[in-house]
């Protein structure tokens, strides 16, 4: 809950001064650069602030008397951070891409801002399932240091089946229904809003396709690990992005549609084959993971008959 507030209040700053640098100061795209940074910082002060209120209160309760420190915090965090940053930036990336494929070919200033449009869309449209991937991170690590590795794999499969039934009973009507409306209101000329409503129908697909993308990477993180994610966004935005977009877009070419639609489809294949490779990975590491805990437990379990502890040592001297 913290972390979406620190977002609200990131995007109500934003919103506040981008209003008053560009209505009153004038200030233009400097202006609206300007108040997206001061916003992130405002976002960060509260928390700041909540993290501190959580840590005080964690030491006062004194349940968790440990005096043990990580030898090593900055490499842990940046065992993490480094590739989720990476990662982020592959995702950018890929607008880079669109936009290059797109300027070559017919009705390139249209076919870019139609896909501006569906762009954003996409990303408001999965706002509930990025949300769910945040929360996802700190749940996988709190029951990954319990061991309780069945309510890990049922968290991902209820997170998963609420992301697809949100996509499919929610995005799926409002973008159908409501797409044509959205691309008249958005689009200045004919091209662009008839490019835009044909694009925005494929937003429910690329929904769904991203799910697992997005709920496995932090579900790896939580378990500390960090490499798959930055590796299957090096496979989705660097290996496939181009493959796929340029066989969508002759795909189009030959059914004589507009190459944008040929390109979104080439990328939200992409995306679905990454996507279930990166399940296939999860699901082959879970079943690792849930051996390696079980085994663990009976080590611990015949250790403990013969005196010892689940660490293999000597335990302490029975009690008469």
């Amino acid at each position: 809950r913290s972390t979406m507030w620190a977002g609200i209040w990131s995007n109500l700053i934003n919103v506040a001064l981008n209003t008053l640098f560009l209505f009153v100061f004038h200030w233009g795209i400097f202006g609206i650069a300007f108040s997206t940074v001061v916003g992130r910082f405002g976002g960060l002060i509260y928390a700041l602030k909540k993290a501190g209120a959580h840590e005080a209160a964690r030491k006062a309760t004194g349940l968790d008397a440990s005096t043990d420190l990580d030898p090593a915090p900055f490499r842990s965090i940046m065992h993490l951070a480094v590739p989720a940053a990476m990662t982020y930036g592959l995702m950018a990336l890929e607008s880079t891409l669109v936009n290059w494929l797109l300027t070559r070919q017919p009705d390139a200033t249209a076919s870019i801002a139609a896909y501006g449009i569906y762009y954003r869309v996409l990303l408001f449209a999965a706002m509930p399932i990025i949300a769910t991937s945040v929360a996802l991170l700190p749940y996988v690590a709190r029951r990954f240091g319990e061991r309780d590795m069945a309510a890990i794999r049922g968290g991902l499969r209820q997170a998963s089946l609420a992301s697809a039934g949100y996509c499919i009973f929610l995005v799926t009507p409002a973008l159908l229904f409501g797409g044509p409306y959205l691309a008249r209101w958005l689009g200045e000329s004919p091209v662009t809003m008839r490019l835009t409503t044909g694009a925005l129908s494929l937003v429910p697909l690329a929904c769904l396709a991203m799910i697992p993308l997005q709920l496995c990477r932090p579900a790896f993180e939580g378990f500390q690990r960090g490499r798959p994610g930055l590796v299957m966004a090096l496979v989705r935005y660097v290996v496939l992005t181009i493959p796929c977009g340029l066989a969508g877009m002759a795909g189009a070419r030959a059914l004589e549609m507009p190459a944008l639609f040929g390109l979104l489809v080439g990328l939200i294949v992409a995306t679905g084959a990454a996507s279930l490779v990166f399940l296939a990975w999860m699901r082959r590491f879970m079943r690792a993971m849930e051996a390696t805990v079980v085994n663990r437990v009976k080590a611990g379990e015949a250790g403990g008959r013969l005196g010892l502890t689940p660490t293999g040592e000597p335990g302490p001297a029975p009690t008469p």
